[in-house]
């Protein structure tokens, strides 16, 4: 299984994303207009905000990743 690397203090990744660029490391990102940080998991693209693409800076609020979602129809 490969590692993933989470957002936190000693790491070492670049902390502003353009959209589309892929996500260097799973964790709170944030950008300008947005209310709310956004989990965002290693490896997926950055997205846009208001159909519009956008710069990305790696929240300074710590988080925790959101509960894994169940597809509609499982048991």
């Amino acid at each position: 299984m490969r590692r993933r690397t989470l957002i936190g203090a000693g790491t070492k990744i670049r902390r502003v994303m353009r959209t589309g660029e892929h996500c260097p490391a799973a964790g709170w990102w944030e950008t300008a207009g947005s209310p709310l940080p956004q989990f965002i998991p290693e490896g997926s693209l950055m997205p846009s905000f208001e159909g519009r693409s956008v710069t990305w800076a790696a929240a300074e609020k710590p988080g925790q990743a959101p509960a894994p979602q169940r597809k509609e129809g499982a048991a």
